[in-house]
């Protein structure tokens, strides 16, 4: 229990850091580039994102050690994960914001739902028990340097997107210069 406890939190917080939007408008088409200097991703970018899969889909996504009992669990259970970021970055060095919200629904989420929350909510959620649902807030900073292999620009250098299969999340996003 301990284990999977690890694993749901640590696998949301990772969705946390590195989910963003398509803020695609509607028709627009982006040519992607490589980075090619960091100097490429100083400043101040903004983004949102939202995905809904099922437990077992998020599970696949997440790599995780998806057994029968789990399923017995959840069911048919979907997440939808709404995400809204900010970061700075300057000279490869990340700080921002992230606040999140996960809502979840069908499948077995009436007997579930005590364990979700005991499993995702940490002291920093944020719970509503009437439409099941854990909101996140946050700020972080990376010790490490920004590599500039996570991310490629778009043409005119106010899109960046994060590659978030080199991450193994398996999700892209895409932030807005502000």
């Amino acid at each position: 229990m301990r284990k999977l406890k690890f694993l749901a939190l640590t696998t949301l917080l990772l969705a946390l850091l590195f989910a963003g939007c398509d803020s695609g408008g509607g028709g627009d088409s982006d040519t992607w580039y490589d980075i090619t200097s960091l100097d490429q991703l100083n400043g101040t970018w903004k983004g949102s994102n939202t995905a809904t899969k099922t437990m077992k889909e998020w599970g696949e996504i997440w790599e995780a050690d998806w057994r029968d009992s789990v399923d017995e669990i959840f069911g048919n259970m979907s997440m939808k994960t709404t995400w809204e970021r900010i970061i700075t970055i300057n000279g490869g060095k990340c700080t921002g914001t992230d606040k999140s919200s996960d809502t979840f629904s069908g499948g077995k989420i009436n007997t579930a739902w005590p364990n979700i929350v005991d499993w995702w909510a940490g002291e920093n959620a944020t719970v509503n028990n009437s439409n099941h649902s854990l909101s996140f807030n946050s700020d972080f900073s990376f010790s490490y340097a920004v590599n500039e292999q996570w991310f490629q620009i778009n043409q005119d250098g106010k899109k960046i997107k994060f590659n978030g299969s080199t991450r193994s999340i398996y999700i892209d996003m895409i932030l807005t210069k502000q």
